[in-house]
């Protein structure tokens, strides 16, 4: 892994997948798991070395990344209290985004109280994202 991926990384992830570009893996009670052959950053592919991926786990929500997806740089998957799963062989572009939820209600009243928190689980399979 990357220097920035171990230095800000709270937790680690199992599995044999490769980590090309630098990547953060992050949960705050909750699972990422990545199956084999899966590829996160792609060089000669633009922001490899000034971006990273950021891998997020919120409030008990998951994320599941299933064999031979290749994730290239700089992108954002947040799984906050709905899971994200990414299918078998999906390829995902740069500065691509996948967020289950709206992360807090739209006006400023409502901005910090949960039950205005939008979430939705995202399955993607057998997709190609740019």
């Amino acid at each position: 892994m990357h220097n920035i991926g171990k230095i800000l990384s709270n937790v680690k992830v199992e599995g044999k997948f490769q980590i090309n570009s630098p990547t953060i893996f992050y949960s705050l009670k909750g699972g990422i798991n990545i199956s084999n052959n899966v590829s996160l950053g792609y060089y000669p592919s633009p922001i490899f070395v000034s971006g990273s991926n950021h891998i997020d786990i919120r409030l008990g929500a998951s994320i599941f990344i299933d064999y031979g997806t290749c994730i290239n740089n700089n992108c954002a998957i947040i799984a906050h209290k709905s899971n994200i799963n990414i299918g078998k062989n999906c390829l995902i572009g740069i500065n691509s985004q996948a967020l289950s939820s709206d992360f807090h209600g739209l006006t400023i009243k409502n901005r910090n109280i949960d039950e205005f928190i939008s979430t939705a689980q995202i399955d993607l399979e057998g997709l190609c994202i740019n």
